[in-house]
């Protein structure tokens, strides 16, 4: 387990402002699923702003759920205003607009169950307080479930940025990391905030394909 602060995001030869985007880079990389002349299909059911993928630009297909539309910082190939389980009712278009099933499923829910405004009474509110979380949208363990309910049906892989480490049943983590953000955050947080890469069991490895992932990239390590 590599615990990574933000300021080494610095050092990784990826193209962004954003710490969170060059760190995904990393880990996709490492996870093997970057590869040449073929973009990563990807399902993000928690888009956003799509901050995760300025760092792959032209290197990644994203389709997008969220429930509401926000200033995008990467545009999605396609967006679709829903919530993250509506995955299953849109599965064709998701297919079509991607050119194929997605070969990752991307989640970063809200890490906490209340909301600004929506019974809160003073807690801190969620990283993501705008979209009004309420039971009616999910709470973060039913967005994360319905990530990997969507990785199982296309047997792909599942990235998951929480709180706390988050392994469900029947998958296996294929790389992870701590997020250690900057003072005072540090404080605020403690190492609460965890990346991970995880695979359905059974997945073969990245070498059966006979495609290389950016080897170049492998290696590379946190001071």
């Amino acid at each position: 387990m590599q615990v990574v602060d933000q300021r080494e995001a610095a050092r990784l030869p990826f193209r962004s402002r954003y710490p969170s985007a060059k760190l995904v880079a990393w880990l996709l990389s490492e996870a093997g699923l970057l590869r040449f002349g073929e973009p990563l299909r990807v399902l993000d059911v928690t888009y956003g702003q799509g901050v995760f993928w300025d760092a792959l630009k032209g290197r990644v297909l994203v389709a997008g759920f969220d429930i509401k539309r926000l200033g995008w910082v990467v545009r999605p190939r396609c967006f679709f205003e829903a919530p993250a389980w509506a995955w299953r009712y849109r599965v064709d278009e998701v297919e079509a607009c991607l050119g194929g099933g997605p070969g990752l499923i991307a989640v970063d829910p809200p890490w906490e169950e209340c909301a600004k405004g929506n019974g809160c009474r003073g807690r801190e509110p969620g990283a993501r307080y705008h979209y009004r979380v309420s039971r009616a949208v999910g709470r973060p363990q039913l967005i994360l479930e319905a990530a990997a309910s969507a990785a199982l049906h296309w047997s792909a892989r599942l990235l998951v940025h929480y709180k706390e480490r988050w392994v469900p049943e029947g998958f296996a983590v294929v790389v992870e990391a701590y997020w250690k953000p900057f003072l005072p955050n540090v404080d605020k947080y403690g190492y609460r905030n965890w990346w991970g890469v995880l695979a359905p069991r059974g997945w073969p490895p990245w070498w059966a394909s006979g495609e290389f992932p950016w080897l170049f990239l492998s290696g590379v390590k946190w001071g």
